[in-house]
């Protein structure tokens, strides 16, 4: 159980909940609110990126290469999401 409880997971949890609850309470937000969370992910994937491609370097391994290809099929995934539900009240 207490592998799951990590720092990661708790910021997805909290921001789930921000999201629920802007878009409940304060709906002309969520836009805003998801714009100021792509503004921040970015970064922090950037940063991912270099650590992992620096370790790949030391360690000799391929976890950067399969790390971009699940990010690559999880963007798939989000551009068919977003098709089907032709998000037209954002």
């Amino acid at each position: 159980m207490m592998k799951h409880v990590t720092p990661t997971n708790i910021i997805f949890v909290v921001w789930g909940i921000a999201l629920f609850c802007i878009s409940e309470l304060y709906y002309e937000y969520v836009r805003y609110f998801l714009y100021l969370s792509i503004a921040i992910i970015f970064p922090v994937t950037i940063w991912n990126i270099i650590k992992q491609r620096k370790i790949d370097k030391i360690e000799g391994t391929e976890e950067l290469k399969h790390s971009i290809n699940r990010m690559m099929i999880l963007a798939v995934v989000l551009v068919i999401m977003f098709a089907i539900t032709k998000q037209n009240h954002i």
